[in-house]
Parts: C-alpha cells; structure tokens; sequence
C-alpha cells in the first residue's frame, strides 16, 4: 500500500473463527499423543481402558483433522481488506490482492449459494475475493462509493470483455501447464506419513486406527495420480493423467465449473465433461495465462462460468480417447 494511503478503511473479520485453528491444533496435538499412547502400550500390556482411551483419542485425531480441513483458513486474524484512496489490497486466506484504483477495469459483488465473492478484474489479472468473513455489505457500500462508475456492472464488463479481446491476439497457443512440483512433494511425503501411521496402528493391533491411516493413503495417491499436464490449444483442451488420456474440443464445451477452493476445473458440454487441477495448483504465471485464455474462450464460444464446491467431486465422462 503506498504512503497516500495511509487512511485507508480496513475491514477485518468479523466473526469469530477461533473453531477454525484450534481444530487443527486439536488434530496436531491428538495425533502426537495418539502415536505417544501407541509406542508406550508397546512397553506395557494394555488394559480395556488403555484400549478405550486410545480410541478416544483416534476419534479426536478423525474429528480435529475433519473440522480443519472443512475450515478455509486456520489464521482468521490475517484475513483483511483496505480500501485506500489509490488501490485495495487484502487477504481472505487463499487470494492475495492488490489492485490500483486506476488499473481497475472491472469491479462486481455477487452471492453464489451463500458465498460473497467480490470480483475485480484489471487488464493483467483476475481476482475472486472471498467476503464471507467480512463485513460483505460495508465493504461494498464503500468500494461503489470510491469506483469509477464505469468499472461497475455491466458497463465494466464490456469495457473488460473489449480490452481482453483486443489482448486476445498475443496469447500463444498452444499452451502447457503442470502442476508445480510443491504437490507432488507433498503428497507422496503425506503418503509415507500415513503409511506409518498404519504400521504403528498394526503394530498395536489399533484395527481401526489401520483402517483410518491406509484410507488416508490411498486418497494421496489417489490425488497424486491426477497431477498431469494440461494442454490447451486452439480446437481442444488435452489432460493426461496417469495412464489415461481426455480431451474436449473447444466447441463442445458449453460450461465451465471452478472450485472456490481453486482445487478443480470441470468442462462441459453436449454429454462430455473433463475435469483437470484447479488455479491451487500451478504456480501464479500459469494462472494467469488459463485465466486470459479462458477468458478469450469465453467470449468466443459464448461458455457460461460457475462456481460451486461440487466441481472437486465431478469425474471425467465421454472424453477419455486411447494414449
């Protein structure tokens, strides 16, 4: 944020999300003192109540890692919004902003099932910001106040829809992306890790402990197994998984679906549908550049945009063809 701006209005949560954290603390303590009461039942011979116990504090270890994940963000102290008299910068727990006042283009708020986003777009760069945290009302009440007219509604996304178009000439095609390799780090490290878990729980004859960390391991490489590049050039869009391949052409897709999480992106139409990693997993370059081509292709195509929560869940349908 720049010196002018030092009277800028700032918005903080408003709510409490104390849930949210201590949930993950919860889990991270449970999960210490679960493995402390396996290796320490090794040296002893456990009674029913040990046995009970342990349990006990596997269902804590279930349910701290089960509220913690639901939770957008464990630090709710670090989610804010300024509004400053040259740009708006915040956080909301995933998105980072940071836009100029003059740079703007494009300024919308709109609830999807419950959820306020505030969209701003400049000539560069696309943000969804999540208001869900914030005052949403106030918030927008004061961004109208301080917008140029002509970024607001309708007007602005004809304004932004002809500046991209005109942009849309120097993207190269085709173009490749890959998850960055922070994921498969990751999940094969999370793999390892629960593995562990489930020898200890044998070990201990802990069955649903086994149960519980094999599951977990399996859901690692089953994710891991979708981290593949994705092509993207002028008549289709080519995903190849592991050992798999899908595609869709350009003038079959008819919507296209994101994960307000960033963890998918589905495309479908006329009975097909792909489904790829969503924005969380490339690194920023290669977010923006999907960004302006799935812009240009919006346009071109006349594809409708959603957001739901439901595209992590979608599966590839019609689209797969022989590697």
């Amino acid at each position: 944020m720049s010196a002018t701006d030092r009277q800028a209005i700032i918005f903080t949560a408003r709510k409490r999300y104390w849930i949210s954290w201590s949930a993950w603390v919860l889990a991270a303590v449970s999960l210490l003192a679960f493995m402390y009461a396996a290796l320490h039942a090794a040296q002893t011979n456990p009674t029913p109540w040990t046995r009970i116990l342990q349990a006990g504090i596997f269902l804590l270890v279930l349910s701290g890692l089960a509220i913690g994940m639901r939770s957008d963000y464990p630090f709710p102290w670090k989610i804010n919004l300024s509004v400053g008299e040259t740009a708006v910068s915040g956080f909301d727990g995933k998105t980072r902003l940071n836009a100029r006042w003059n740079d703007l283009i494009f300024l919308h708020y709109e609830v999807q099932e419950k959820n306020h986003l505030l969209f701003l777009s400049t000539l560069e760069e696309d943000f969804v910001f999540s208001l869900n945290r914030l005052p949403a009302t106030d918030i927008w009440d004061t961004l109208r106040r301080q917008a140029n007219p002509s970024v607001l509604g309708a007007a602005g996304w004809e304004h932004l829809s002809a500046s991209r178009a005109r942009q849309s000439q120097t993207i190269d095609l085709p173009l490749a992306v890959q998850p960055t390799r922070f994921w498969y780090v990751a999940l094969a490290l999370s793999t390892l890790f629960f593995l562990l878990l489930a020898a200890i729980s044998g070990w201990q004859e802990l069955w649903p402990g086994v149960l519980f960390f094999l599951a977990a391991a399996a859901l690692s490489i089953y994710t891991f197994s979708f981290l593949a590049p994705v092509t993207f050039d002028r008549e289709t869009i080519h995903y190849t998984p592991w050992r798999r391949r899908y595609q869709i052409r350009w003038d079959e897709i008819t919507e296209i679906e994101f994960d307000p999480q960033g963890g998918a992106i589905v495309f479908r139409g006329h009975g097909k549908q792909v489904v790829i990693p969503g924005f969380l997993t490339y690194s920023q370059t290669q977010n923006k550049a999907i960004g302006a081509l799935l812009d240009n292709q919006k346009q071109k195509w006349d594809i409708q945009i959603k957001e739901s929560w439901k595209a992590s869940f979608r599966r590839q349908r019609n689209t797969r063809t022989n590697l």
